[in-house]
């Protein structure tokens, strides 16, 4: 059983993302608004926006030059950015390198920000703030991947082992842990969410082998867990289902958030407090609507799905182009 071509997007942190209401010149801002701000990949650009959407900042600018990847994060303090940028500038008409270098933006700094000097695919942030455990290679199931954790304030790296075809997407609040998206070959090929301990000894599946499930993130008390599923169809008559779901850790109960047929699901994310979260989502058409105009949406809702509130809209003319993605909220 191959990977849903839809959901195959989401295992590399492939994700993409609103109006200007102000950006401060001295750079990394945050909406002040109680709740925290979301960090969110829209249309080229990151843009911060308050839980209600009312307010935005804009980080970035020129994405021509620097346009970043959906797999960006801001820090537990909401004062720096890291940036995953290409690792080349694009020249007129050719395709843009799909390397991305990691740049941290502070509240002085001007884009692109200061460079790392690290290549990566995935970057996450410790709960501290002081260091960044980097997924370095796009996924592969053929060889075990490289990963790291590096300062922030020096660039120093420590090599991190994890098993081949895993990939970091979530440090728990307490330091202990890694969650990683899995995939192994099989037969069948499996996608899994994994809690990985941060030495990389200790790895357990937290969900099922029958379905496709990642971009898992832990609560911030760290009993559930966020994450991404792709429902195979059961016949050429059933259409795939995504769905985003909240899951109990320690006793395995599953709760539906959003999703179903027809619907695109991307990455999700709690609420500083742990009682809401914020995902994206999306139409999805069949093959035989051709090119057909399609509506992405960030939303905010309760953890259970309940009081859900779309805060931002875009659309685009390919339905195949995500144009808001991977938010974080801080």
């Amino acid at each position: 059983m191959g990977i849903p071509s839809r959901f195959a997007a989401i295992l590399i942190g492939a994700a993409t993302g609103l109006a200007l209401t102000g950006r401060p010149p001295d750079g990394v801002a945050q909406p002040t608004a109680t709740g925290g701000g979301i960090l969110v990949y829209r249309t080229g650009r990151l843009v911060v926006l308050d839980p209600s959407g009312k307010t935005e900042v804009r980080l970035t600018e020129d994405k021509r030059r620097f346009a970043p990847s959906g797999a960006c994060r801001l820090s537990p303090d909401r004062k720096t950015v890291a940036v995953l940028l290409p690792a080349s500038e694009p020249k007129p008409g050719a395709n843009p390198d799909l390397k991305k270098v990691v740049y941290l933006r502070g509240p002085a700094d001007k884009e692109p920000g200061r460079p790392l000097n690290i290549q990566a695919e995935r970057v996450v942030w410790s709960p501290s703030g002081d260091r960044l455990a980097c997924t370095h290679d796009r996924l592969a199931l053929d060889r075990p991947g490289t990963h790291s954790i590096v300062e922030v304030g020096t660039g120093k790296k420590t090599p991190l082992v994890l098993p081949p075809g895993h990939s970091i997407t979530d440090w728990s609040a307490d330091g202990k842990w890694f969650i990683t998206t899995g995939v192994a070959k099989g037969p069948p090929v499996t996608v899994r969410v994994y809690r990985v301990s941060v030495d990389g000894k200790q790895i357990t599946p937290l969900t099922s082998e029958k379905e496709f499930a990642a971009e898992g993130r832990l609560s911030p008390d760290g009993k559930w867990l966020l994450y991404a599923r792709s429902v195979p169809p059961k016949g050429a008559d059933d259409p795939s289902r995504q769905e985003l779901v909240v899951k109990d850790v320690a006793g395995g109960e599953s709760k539906l958030v959003a999703g179903g047929p027809g619907v695109s699901i991307g990455a999700g994310c709690w609420s500083p407090d742990g009682k809401r979260v914020a995902f994206t989502t999306g139409q999805v058409h069949p093959a035989s609507a051709g090119a057909k105009a399609t509506e992405s949406r960030l939303v905010v809702a309760d953890a259970d799905g309940k009081n859900a509130t779309v805060i931002a809209t875009e659309t685009a003319a390919d339905p195949f182009s995500v144009t808001l993605g991977s938010p974080d909220w801080r």
